[in-house]
């Protein structure tokens, strides 16, 4: 296979208990930030906002599914390996801001 296109399909196929780990452990870090979030927004201001922050991490988790399902050039472009990482860098650096 020397075309790219189907090195990084065949290459991005290949899922090994790293990648699992990885996206457990970014889940995990994902939900415990909408926990605490929501934690001290319904202490210090009302609860209503606690609402707030569990409806836009569901739209974040909707609308980053629809990217992924419509943009096929993004799955088939970009190693697993690269895209995890990236993935966990811009959730770190976002959730610092």
């Amino acid at each position: 296979m020397t075309d790219g296109t189907n090195y990084a399909v065949s290459k991005a196929g290949l899922i090994n208990a790293r990648h699992y780990a990885g996206i457990f452990l970014l889940s995990v870090a994902t939900l415990l930030l909408e926990l605490s979030l929501t934690r001290v927004l319904s202490v210090a201001l009302f609860y209503h906002f606690g609402f707030l922050v569990i409806s836009t991490a569901l739209l974040g988790f909707g609308v980053s599914g629809v990217v992924v399902t419509l943009w096929t050039g993004l799955r088939e472009r970009i190693p697993l390996d690269r895209a995890l990482a990236w993935s966990a860098t811009l959730f770190g650096l976002l959730s610092l801001s």
